[in-house]
């Protein structure tokens, strides 16, 4: 799977605005031979030896394969009517930043940006950043035609890893791999940086036949514009004298990616505003006056000196946009680069979203999560507390999510199968450990009080018995409507076939 790209800018006062599509979707099964790639949106573009480019279906869905003797590289949009005019100059965005997954089989490979295209149509050499992933040395280098920066995180081949390469302004560059037990960041600062140019993926680093294999099989663009943050201080001095200062401070913040499989939503943006007011403070303000008077044709000159007390306060709004992210497990975890924010990212990007059901599924639930989350993320940012209670309540759903993925590994030559297991297995113990326990703790409390509640399990039985039905139906019809609503009911009800079976089994033995 990997990406179509649109890209819609403009200007709104002084204010750069940018938007970024990025649209998931699978390629013919085959083998691409000469420069037209994938979608005939990938240039392939041979630097040394042979290669042979791919797009194949493998356990971890579709994905596209570079194997090469040498260098070997696929550059994103290329071309006309793309990433570039009919001239052949560069239209693209010129601060960004190129996120992939990518698994190495043998060999090295990695991701390179601000690729130019020279005269002849073909890439610049040594005209771009790229970054080098080496699982055989344990190594990540960083390169801008020649080696800037490396380090030695313990790699392993056949491991999918998320590797980011990023361009800001200042000519920041920061390369980033995490994933498999690794979070690796490099970073270097380009006092004279390339020009502005495409990005894509390449397989590389050692020569002979075959020597290199690279998989892909998701790709995202980030673009970054600046962001204002406005503090505002006012002065208020005793009496009637009120003086105000404002100063604007601008910094660099990212429009975030939003990855659409097929069937799947479109677009969704959420604003979370945090506010901090400092605490206010209290000087003492000396104001010098002259005021002069004529009486009688002399002029009298007369100073008058007076110390007032001034009261500063300073308030600071932040403004950060986002797209499609774990809203509530980035604020308890603090970054949506901590480990427990990546698995749940990459059960989702990497999992789910690579089948029928779970993209409609996850269009059925994104509707639902983005309709409330944003609000507990920012009473999370705002009480340490309950942050601490949802980091918590946040490890079982981790061990849950691992589970549901080992039940469903046996299945995975079907994946609409296993994503049904996979589905299955986690609703149930999500009902099991999050659910039974309130459920139970009030049936207890209307028994004490000699109050009978009678838990009957064959509802949410056959709701589960018709949510499979009408899943098998819509994978037959490949129809995402029912099949939106057919994961919805297998979901739900398991959650509640799970929930109620603790005190459905306490009130059989009372019966008994």
């Amino acid at each position: 799977m990997l990406i179509s790209l649109t890209i819609f800018a403009g200007v709104v006062g002084t204010e750069e605005e940018a938007v970024v599509m990025v649209e998931g979707f699978r390629y013919e099964e085959k083998v691409y031979g000469g420069i037209r790639g994938p979608g005939g949106i990938w240039y392939q573009y041979i630097q040394y030896g042979d290669a042979e480019y791919s797009v194949a279906k493998t356990t971890a869905g579709y994905v596209y394969i570079i194997d090469s003797s040498g260098y070997a590289y696929s550059i994103y949009g290329f071309g006309y009517p793309h990433l570039y005019d009919s001239h052949g100059n560069y239209i693209g965005p010129e601060y960004y930043e190129f996120k992939v997954r990518i698994m190495i089989e043998k060999g090295a490979g990695g991701i390179v940006i601000r690729v130019q295209r020279g005269s002849d149509g073909k890439p610049v050499r040594y005209g771009y950043y790229r970054v080098l992933v080496d699982p055989h040395n344990d190594r990540m280098t960083l390169w801008d035609g020649k080696l800037v920066a490396e380090a030695h995180p313990d790699l392993e081949y056949g491991e999918w890893y998320y590797l980011y390469l990023r361009f800001s302004r200042g000519g920041k560059i920061v390369a980033k791999l995490v994933g498999s037990g690794v979070s690796e960041t490099l970073e270097y600062v380009d006092d004279t940086p390339f020009p502005p140019g495409s990005f894509g993926v390449y397989a590389g680093g050692y020569m002979g036949e075959h020597a290199n294999r690279v998989h892909f099989d998701a790709a995202w663009l980030t673009v970054l514009i600046p962001e204002e943050t406005t503090v505002t201080t006012t002065e208020t001095v005793t009496e009637t004298e009120a003086l105000t200062e404002t100063m604007t401070v601008t910094e660099e913040k990212t429009v975030t990616e939003t990855t659409t499989a097929p069937g799947a939503m479109a677009t969704t943006t959420i604003t979370a505003t945090s506010t901090t007011t400092m605490p206010a403070s209290t000087i003492m303000k000396t104001v010098t006056e002259t005021e002069t008077t004529t009486a009688a044709g002399e002029a009298i000159m007369k100073t008058i000196t007076e110390t007032k007390e001034v009261t500063k306060t300073a308030t600071s709004t932040a403004t950060v946009q986002g797209g499609l992210r774990c809203l509530i497990a980035t604020a308890a975890f603090g970054s949506e680069l901590a480990p427990q924010v990546q698995a749940l990212r990459e059960f989702r990007d990497g999992f789910i979203m690579k089948t029928f059901a779970g993209r409609n599924f996850m269009t059925a639930f994104n509707a639902f999560y983005y309709s409330w989350s944003p609000y507990v993320a920012r009473a999370e940012y705002e009480n340490p507390m309950l942050r601490g209670v949802i980091r918590s309540s946040i490890y079982p759903l981790l061990f849950i999510l691992d589970l549901s993925k080992y039940a469903a590994e046996p299945f995975s030559p079907i994946p609409e199968l296993a994503a049904v297991i996979s589905g299955l297995v986690a609703s149930s113990l999500i009902g099991l450990i999050y659910l039974a326990p309130p459920i139970l703790t009030i049936w207890l409390i209307l028994r004490l009080r000699g109050r009978r509640a009678a838990l009957r399990l064959r509802y949410p039985a056959m709701a589960l018995a018709l949510g499979l039905m009408f899943f098998t139906i819509a994978e037959l019809f490949e129809s995402s409507t029912m099949m939106m609503v057919s994961s919805s009911m297998i979901v739900l009800s398991s959650m509640a076939l799970a929930a109620m079976l603790p005190t459905r089994m306490l009130q059989g033995k009372e019966a008994s």
